[in-house]
């Protein structure tokens, strides 16, 4: 055998970096593999669809606040705007409202509720600004619940190729 036994293949930095650090700047370390993209200024969104909201709220720290609102067409949740940022919930909360409850008309606002989330579905529901709040409490970890339902987000989500919008954009590098 010209094997030495116990000899160690160096693993390259990329393939470190995605195994152990997440360097979502190289392809090895993205959330997801392939993403779909379409020019939403193409896309008639007048007509009787559905929008929902997701949030994972955040408030201090590195943490980053993440909201998406979709608006469903047939099979396809159509990533239309975002709040996306590390600013706290006194600027978040009238962002969200702002940027995706009313022009988007959302009929169902999902508020991820562990630790900090139940306090921010509280003062949006004390708003009376926003209905359809809905908390959900996820117990699992989320780099797993990530790799469960990334099928999910890269076969039925489509993101916007002409937004130009800062929080979009950052959004878009971190997937």
């Amino acid at each position: 055998d010209d094997e030495d036994e116990g000899e160690i293949t160096p693993m390259s930095e990329s393939a470190f970096n995605a195994q152990y650090l997440q360097d979502v700047t190289s392809k090895e370390g993205l959330m997801y593999g392939k993403l779909q993209f379409d020019d939403f200024n193409e896309i008639d969104f007048t007509s009787s669809h559905i929008s929902y909201s997701a949030t994972d709220p955040a408030d201090e720290g590195e943490d980053t606040w993440g909201t998406i609102g979709v608006t469903q067409k047939f099979n396809k949740f159509y990533v239309r705007q975002v709040v996306y940022n590390s600013n706290d919930s006194d600027h978040n909360i009238p962002q969200f409202e702002k940027k995706i409850v009313k022009p988007l008309k959302t009929v169902k606002n999902i508020i991820e509720t562990n630790g900090l989330g139940s306090v921010v579905a509280k003062r949006i529901k004390a708003n009376k600004k926003t209905f359809g709040i809905v908390g959900i409490n996820n117990s699992e970890n989320k780099i797993d619940r990530i790799d469960s339902y990334s099928f999910v987000v890269e076969d039925y989500f489509v993101f916007d190729k002409s937004n130009k919008d800062i929080e979009y954009l950052k959004f878009i590098k971190h997937l």
